[in-house]
């Protein structure tokens, strides 16, 4: 899918209350509400450069656009098909600001882009160990899924090659796992210094995390957030997932 002529096999769907419109595969990979956190949960990026590694059709680096946390977003993306998504959804929400996207591979070290240039780097990197558990039929959403395409050692080394000292990454990934993720980046001299946990129901263990590090920063001084829960008790999103998924604490839209 790299062209006009695949459109009858895409859908136009919104985030953030439509602030966002993205085309996406309609039987391939598509975005999930941890994009949307994600965005959400990134803090401004203080020089406003900003990288998206795995960016998939656009959608972590266009919501941070959106919130006003990034003044501009590289987007670097494997698989052609979602790159090319990714450059279209760029185009249909230049107003929101500017999304250029590479297409490269992250396992070469990000050898597209010049070391120590972003103050922020984004990823819902894939985190499916290969060899376990079913493999989906469709070749970019298995692509996007399996670790294999983006290891998390490699993804942090070239998060800590690209970003400048005191620039941040943040991370979604899966809570079991994230005793992984943080030793993986010390061992990066990344450091951990922001943790949201992300619970389907209050009374149910996380499942995901959200994780900022900072680049060449000292040990210690994690800050522990409140959790997230993404459902009340009637299976409706909470009161503050609703606020998050909908961006309704974004000001009013221009009329």
């Amino acid at each position: 899918m790299a062209d006009s002529s695949m459109l009858g096999q895409l859908t136009c769907d919104g985030a953030l209350d439509g602030r966002v419109v993205l085309w996406q595969s309609r039987d391939g990979y598509r975005f999930s509400v941890d994009a949307v956190l994600l965005g959400h949960f990134c803090r401004p990026a203080r020089g406003g450069r900003t990288v998206d590694l795995g960016a998939g059709c656009g959608v972590v680096g266009l919501t941070l656009l959106a919130r006003g946390a990034a003044h501009s977003v590289v987007a670097v993306e494997l698989q052609k098909s979602l790159a090319w998504l990714a450059g279209r959804n760029a185009a249909h929400n230049r107003k929101l600001g500017s999304l250029c996207v590479i297409r490269a591979d992250l396992r070469e070290g990000g050898a597209a882009l010049a070391a120590g240039q972003f103050d922020l780097a984004v990823a819902n990197p894939p985190f499916f160990v290969p060899g376990m558990g079913l493999r989906s039929p469709n070749q970019e959403r298995a692509l996007a899924r399996d670790e294999s395409t983006l290891p998390l050692d490699e993804l942090l080394r070239t998060a800590r090659r690209l970003l400048r000292t005191t620039g941040r990454l943040g991370v979604i990934y899966p809570a079991p796992r994230l005793s992984d993720l943080m030793i993986a980046a010390r061992q990066h001299d990344l450091e951990p210094k922001r943790l949201r946990l992300v619970h389907p129901w209050l009374e149910e263990p996380a499942r995901l995390c959200l994780l900022e590090v900072v680049a060449g920063a000292q040990p210690g001084g994690l800050e522990l957030e409140p959790p997230l829960v993404l459902f009340d008790d009637t299976g409706q999103y909470s009161e503050e997932a609703d606020r998050i998924l909908r961006g309704r604490d974004l000001p009013p839209r221009e009329t």
